[in-house]
């Protein structure tokens, strides 16, 4: 039976994916053609380079989760348009479902954070030699890396500080201290 919100939904799901393809190709592309540039005029690789590789392999990882997921991740808005759909699975399901879910979306924040700050760290290494020119910048070139160090390990730990326990055991924990979790990833 033709329903309009299961359509749209699925429409969504499918432009997600699409955007996030270009995305991932835009970004994997960038970084072939550093590396092409970096062989082409014979320059050695630096440690910027290297912090954009290490970027790039937690991209890799986080996209693969994300794919890994893709079936699962629109499960509770599918659930919230068609609650009969609750029927067709058994306990066992649901329980694996909610679980791998709970799993990948620790496991894809933190490796997507990592990837974002990787081109901060990146950017920041670039510029270490224009610093070190500069006597009067060096303060606030330490400070920015403090900082940009502590605000990464702060995002990356957020959701275990907020909830400590792992599978059904997070799941339990995150709905009785509310929804601020949620929101925030």
């Amino acid at each position: 039976m033709y329903s309009p919100c299961k359509t749209a939904s699925f429409a969504f799901v499918e432009l997600i994916q699409i955007a996030t393809n270009i995305l991932f190709g835009f970004a994997i592309l960038s970084v072939i053609g550093r590396i092409g540039l970096k062989v082409h005029h014979r320059r050695n690789f630096r440690p910027d380079d290297y912090i954009m590789f290490f970027g790039t392999a937690a991209l890799i990882t986080a996209t693969g989760v994300l794919y890994s997921q893709f079936d699962n991740l629109y499960l509770g808005p599918a659930l919230q348009a068609d609650p009969s759909l609750i029927l067709e699975l058994d306990a066992e399901d649901i329980n694996d479902l909610i679980n791998n879910e709970i799993v990948s979306v620790d496991t894809f924040y933190p490796l997507l954070w990592t990837c974002i700050f990787s081109v901060k760290f990146s950017f920041l290494a670039f510029f270490k030699q224009m610093v070190d020119a500069m006597e009067s910048l060096k303060i606030y070139y330490r400070a920015t890396i403090v900082m940009t160090g502590l605000v990464w390990g702060f995002v990356v730990c957020t959701p275990f500080i907020i909830c400590p326990y792992f599978k059904w055991d997070s799941g339990k924990h995150r709905i009785t201290r509310g929804t601020r979790f949620f929101a925030y990833s």
